[in-house]
């Protein structure tokens, strides 16, 4: 009789422990959607949570985040379509993030794995020059600075990513602020983000932190390798860049009181920088601009045109202001000049809005 009884004892508490398992998903997940949606006084979406507690893993899946409805105010969670024709200002089809328990007792946040699975962030600049983003940034009062005796007790708590994924990423821009034709939005494409052994406290590895980033622009392609070291002084960087016809289209727009209607061309770069705190900040490589036409609104052909422009740098120094160029290569180029009368060089005049 004692045996069943501890028998039966025993399977109401692991059935309580499944039913508990089973209900804790749902419950995160709504109050993730409530906190979040009040401290950030927009909609906040949570498709799923997915748990893995022993081994310290947890994942949010379609996670939607929208502005708050007229008002100011959030809408309740329960008002809330579960899907809705406005598109999301920032989204993720799955962020998964693995702890490493263990390292808890030696006073050390790291994570094994942290992915970002098919992020979309619309960021638009509205006309005021503010961007959209920062109607999300929670408003607070900057809190009080402990007292150093407080704030020199105990060793820092150390945190760590192990490694770091951004899979299939797309960043839509906007600029409200430019009112000219042409102004349509840009698309860059973040095909993958790999960063290994972050440290954002010294003495978790032994070795830098690796990051590398892959984008994509129309047709254009952007690579940066970065190394990233933890000093006493600061943080120590080693970067290598790599641009392939990065397209020049939409920059004719922020390019300050010129009349040009059109900007094309390429641009291109292999650059490498070195920064050590305190030491050296320094910048070495090629930049290059390919098949470059600049045309205005009263000249047929292309105001200004090139068909390859070339800089190596030898060195830019930034710590000591000094910049040395080794070699500028121009060739095929092509200017309109009108000796009498007009502008004598249509493409450096100035727009409407120039003073």
């Amino acid at each position: 009789m004692h045996w069943r009884r501890r028998r039966w004892w025993l399977v109401g508490v692991v059935g309580f422990v499944l039913l508990i398992r089973a209900a804790l998903p749902e419950v995160i997940r709504r109050q993730l959607e409530t906190r979040a949606s009040e401290l950030l006084q927009a909609r906040v979406q949570v498709g799923d949570v997915d748990l893995g507690l022993l081994g310290g893993a947890v994942a949010l899946e379609d996670v939607a985040l929208r502005p708050a409805v007229a008002g100011g105010a959030p809408a309740p969670v329960e008002a809330q379509p579960a899907e809705s024709a406005e598109p999301p200002v920032v989204a993720w089809r799955r962020l998964a993030v693995n702890l490493r328990w263990w390292m808890l007792a030696r006073k050390v946040v790291r994570f094994s794995t942290v992915e970002l699975d098919e992020p979309r962030v619309a960021l638009d600049r509205l006309a005021d020059g503010e961007l959209n983003l920062l109607a999300f940034v929670p408003a607070g009062e900057a809190a009080d600075a402990p007292p150093a005796d407080e704030a020199e007790e105990g060793a820092p708590w150390g945190v760590g990513i192990d490694r770091l994924v951004l899979r299939a990423g797309n960043v839509r821009f906007r600029d409200f602020a430019v009112q000219e034709e042409g102004s349509e939005p840009v698309d860059v494409r973040l095909p993958t983000v790999d960063v290994r052994d972050v440290a954002l406290a010294p003495g978790v590895y032994g070795g830098p932190a690796r990051t590398s980033l892959d984008v994509r622009v129309d047709e254009g392609r952007l690579r940066v390798n970065t190394r990233v070291w933890l000093r006493d002084g600061g943080v120590a960087l080693a970067t290598t860049l790599r641009a392939r016809r990065m397209p020049l289209e939409r920059v004719r727009l922020y390019v300050p009181e010129v009349g040009w209607r059109e900007l094309g061309g390429t641009l291109g770069a292999s650059l490498v920088h070195r920064l050590e705190p305190r030491q050296r900040n320094r910048l070495t490589g090629t930049v290059t601009l390919d098949d470059v036409t600049v045309r205005v609104s009263d000249v047929e052909t292309p105001a200004l045109a090139w068909k390859h422009l070339g800089v190596a740098i030898d060195e830019i120094d930034l710590m000591a202001h000094r910049a040395s160029i080794d070699t500028v290569e121009l060739s095929g180029a092509t200017v309109v000049v009108r000796p009498q009368g007009g502008t004598p060089v249509p493409a450096v005049a100035r727009g409407a809005g120039g003073a």
